[in-house]
């Protein structure tokens, strides 16, 4: 018994003693997230630590590190910067205060708490992976995101000046939540192969132009005017487009539930379109015209096969084969192969490890089919 007791009372020393380590490190310098001589007390932030960089200077993330909250403070000409192939995970808040900021993200940057930026300008440019858990929060002056990566976001909470947000090319915009006073997020998502991706509950869709627009998560996404989105119409999962009443919105393809769908106009019963789908289109009289067929050719006379990008994948079918072998083989853009496979059942998943552009080859009997895709 007494051993126990005595266990007990150490492991809770041990907690004490842990907890007094957490500590607010500040830097004094620019340099490395690794180097002592970048933060007072020559301590290198850990993960329990609150970090502050002070305005003149700049802290490079050089490895893979983790603390509990980053403030950046004191004026002009702080910044931070996360390398290529490095992260910075902070489990609680980010937020600017005193002056006007910097963050450029090359790597990984996951925040578990919320970004608040309320009465300071700044610029954040992502050309990597980043998440934000909780609420953006946008106040009184003017803040530009540059998104040329992936960036997953949950609400944006805009006070008295605009969040300006650009897509750049083949880049991501994931959005989970709302959009609190959403005539102040300026969103440019126009670049070729950008997608933004409302994968939340129902959510009220930005009126701009899209490149791929993506419908995902559950609920209805509804649209305030006719869309033009000038790539791909995308809807997934339980969500249903909600298409502004009367309105003609175009798209130059469509997929839904991961199959592409044929030229034409598409809504729900309730519209006037020669596809009517009850699955994917809310009720409305809106509805969508589609340009181009996706994914579909003519193979071995009578079959079509479909083509089908989507994370990291590509899905190949083929519909009513009369039986004969059919062999895919995908290369990369250097005309390397990546995989060969027979297919069986007449379709397959391939994964793809690294996005980019790849060459697809199906071979059924005397037929070839080739075509170009883009895996994000």
């Amino acid at each position: 018994m007494k051993t126990l007791k005595q266990l007990l009372v150490f492991s809770a020393l041990i907690i004490v003693a842990v907890k007094g380590f957490a500590a607010t490190i500040t830097s004094k310098a620019t340099g490395n997230w690794s180097a002592t001589s970048t933060w007072v007390g020559d301590v290198v932030p850990a993960i329990a630590d609150d970090v502050v960089i002070n305005g003149g200077y700049t802290v490079t993330v050089d490895g893979s590190y983790s603390c509990n909250s980053l403030t950046l403070n004191n004026g002009a000409g702080v910044a931070l910067i996360i390398n290529s192939l490095c992260s910075l995970t902070v489990s609680g808040n980010v937020g600017y205060t005193n002056g006007i900021a910097t963050i450029t993200n090359n790597g990984t940057l996951s925040i578990g708490g919320t970004f608040t930026n309320v009465n300071n300008g700044g610029t954040f440019t992502n050309n990597g992976t980043i998440s934000v858990s909780g609420t953006i929060t946008i106040g009184n002056n003017v803040t530009t995101f540059n998104n040329n990566g992936t960036f997953t976001i949950a609400d944006l909470s805009l006070g008295n000046a605009n969040l300006n947000w650009t897509n750049g090319t083949n880049s991501t915009l994931n959005i989970s939540g709302t959009i609190t006073n959403p005539s102040r997020f300026v969103l440019t998502a126009t670049a070729s192969g950008n997608t933004v991706n409302y994968n939340g509950a129902a959510q009220a869709v930005k009126a701009v132009n899209y490149y791929n627009l993506t419908l995902s998560g559950s609920g209805d996404k509804t649209f305030s005017v006719a869309e033009t989105i000038s790539g791909t119409l995308s809807i997934n999962g339980t969500a249903k487009a909600a298409l502004a009443v009367a309105t003609n919105s175009t798209a130059n393809e469509l997929i839904l539930g991961g199959v592409g769908e044929a030229a034409g106009t598409w809504g729900s019963t309730n519209s006037i379109a020669t596809n009517k789908n009850d699955t994917y289109f809310a009720l409305s009289t809106g509805y969508v015209t589609v340009s181009t067929t996706t994914g579909c050719t003519k193979v071995d006379g009578l079959n079509k096969l479909s083509v089908i990008t989507l994370n990291k994948q590509i899905k190949i079918i083929i519909y009513g084969n009369t039986g004969k072998q059919s062999i895919v083989t995908v290369y990369d853009i250097l005309g390397n192969e990546v995989i060969k496979e027979t297919l069986s059942n007449n379709q397959t998943v391939i994964d793809i490890e690294v996005a980019g552009t790849y060459i697809v080859k199906v071979k059924t009997g005397d037929n070839v089919y080739i075509d170009k895709v883009v895996v994000k």
